[in-house]
């Protein structure tokens, strides 16, 4: 349990406990009873106030705790997320290179089997030529 409860519920009980105190003591039980409603009213928001507002304190300040931990928790996050950005953006950089490196790999392997093949210079045979572009529409790019 948090200090500030505690100390809530201590300064509570020594309130009420005074209050009734004086009640009893001072007022008298039967005179509180037989006083006007209005007057009893004016009397116990009197005796309230300190302690609503003593409470509403406390909640503040515990809600001033809850708030920095989960600001530290948001910028946790924020950071996370940065991390992970940059991590998906370097992902997507190599997968666009290597998609890059592919199609001018199989640019390159064309032009080459076109220079050089049957129709070509014809250093490459026809044999080689349909070798190669079995290679190349099998994934082999180089």
């Amino acid at each position: 349990m948090d200090w500030r409860i505690l100390f809530g519920l201590s300064i509570t009980s020594l309130w009420i406990g005074t209050g009734l105190f004086y009640l009893i003591a001072v007022v008298g039980s039967g005179n509180f009873v037989q006083l006007p409603t209005a007057d009893i009213g004016s009397f116990l928001e009197g005796a309230f106030a300190p302690l609503a507002f003593l409470w509403l304190v406390i909640g503040h300040f515990m809600q001033q705790k809850e708030i920095s931990s989960n600001t530290r928790v948001i910028n946790l996050q924020e950071q996370s997320a940065r991390r992970l950005e940059l991590h998906s953006r370097r992902d997507s950089y190599f997968k666009l290179l290597n998609l890059v490196q592919n199609q001018l790999g199989a640019i390159a392997s064309f032009h080459y089997m076109s220079i050089c093949g049957p129709t070509g210079t014809g250093e490459i045979t026809g044999l080689e030529f349909v070798e190669q572009r079995t290679l190349s529409s099998g994934g082999d790019h180089g």
